[in-house]
């Protein structure tokens, strides 16, 4: 059986205030394009179907678009699950309609945890669809789970999952999974599922499983064996995740189980990049491999004041999402520096010094004129 898993779709979502669903329309095309060569045996969507949990009326119409189009042109099974930027809820209406056409969805978790059996040449394989779930939804399904730890509690529900042995078993989760001997490559667009991290389960609660499609981490990664494996986003979501290569994981599953995985590779229509430099370089041209409509985030190592920075960038590079300044650090940390040098002066020294600690370069006399008048209008003013 050959399964194409995706998760962390994130319809909807925007991305320093611009609208990325365009690009999301473009790589769906591309899942599209691969389902009519690949022709796989199911679609898996583990997750983050929806970047908010009322998702605007365009995000939901792209999305319908994407689904009507694998599913019923395609004839392609799709077993979909919830994750912690989805509305439960709202991915359960009309669940059971849709599933006789070849949808399965179960936005929220209830339990007995639903089970959908999909055939082969070598006969079944059972598909257990599993939301995301926190610790006081696993309590109020069942109030035996009350004062467990969460990493036991999702161990005590997953042992307790039906498991036919004349079945392959599949599992579709969202969550953090912890194993021994490494650690997770997370980014900074994903939502913190807790404070303090304590929401994961363990890979040993997983062994029972011929394989695990997961959702929630964008970086495409396995957690501590081949056959547990988070998909990734397809889109690049923060500037953290600009080196990631997004894909389409392809899971082959033979008459013993798991066989192998392969990558489809995708391609945004706008890649992220952070160009660091002098203003005047970037303007002037952007480095190889760059091009001028892609996202970016730029750092400046200019010295001294740099006027309209954001509007000469966006006139040439229309995607400049951030502008940032270069910081240099001095040594010793700037604050006991300036704590120390700043008792008894005036505010236009301690500026200066303030200046000098940030930058790195002296105060010119333009700069301290700047700081004389500002704190002589400041006076006048009675600030």
């Amino acid at each position: 059986m050959k399964l194409f898993h995706l998760a962390d779709l994130h319809i909807g979502k925007k991305v320093n205030g611009f609208d990325l669903l365009e690009d999301q329309a473009v790589v769906l095309d591309q899942v599209l394009d691969q389902v009519r060569l690949e022709k796989p045996d199911a679609l898996l969507l583990a997750g983050d179907l929806y970047d908010r949990r009322n998702p605007n009326p365009e995000a939901v119409h792209l999305f319908d678009r994407f689904l009507a189009r694998v599913v019923l042109e395609e004839g392609v099974p799709t077993l979909a699950i919830g994750g912690n930027h989805d509305s439960g809820d709202r991915l359960n209406f009309a669940s059971g309609i849709l599933a006789h056409a070849g949808l399965y969805l179960a936005g929220q978790l209830t339990l007995p945890v639903p089970v959908v059996r999909l055939t082969d040449a070598y006969g079944p394989v059972d598909f257990h669809l599993l939301p995301y779930a926190d610790g006081p939804l696993l309590v109020h399904l069942d109030e035996a789970y009350a004062g467990l730890a969460y990493p036991d509690a999702m161990a005590d529900l997953l042992a307790r999952l039906p498991m036919d042995p004349a079945a392959r078993q599949v599992l579709i989760a969202h969550g953090m999974v912890a194993y021994a001997g490494g650690e997770l490559a997370e980014s900074d667009s994903e939502r913190d599922l807790t404070v303090g991290g304590t929401e994961y389960w363990t890979s040993d609660a997983l062994g029972a499983f011929d394989y695990v499609a997961l959702g929630h981490l964008h970086r495409p990664q396995t957690a501590g064996a081949p056959h547990i494996r988070y998909a990734g986003s397809l889109l690049p979501y923060s500037f953290s995740e600009e080196n990631h290569a997004k894909s389409i994981s392809v899971i082959d599953l033979d008459e013993s189980g798991y066989a192998g995985t392969r990558l489809l590779p995708i391609q945004p229509q706008h890649a992220m990049h952070t160009v660091r430099g002098q203003l005047a370089d970037i303007l002037a041209g952007l480095p190889q491999g760059v091009a001028g409509d892609d996202y970016l985030r730029i750092v400046l190592t200019d010295r001294g004041d740099v006027l309209d920075a954001m509007a000469r960038l966006r006139k040439v590079y229309p995607n400049v999402m951030t502008l940032e300044r270069e910081i240099r650090p001095q040594t010793g940390g700037p604050t006991a520096i300036s704590y120390s040098r700043a008792k008894g002066l005036n505010p236009v020294d301690y500026a200066t010094i303030f200046y000098e600690e940030m930058t790195g370069e002296p105060t010119d006399e333009a700069t301290r004129a700047i700081f004389a008048d500002t704190w002589q209008q400041a006076r006048e003013e009675g600030l």
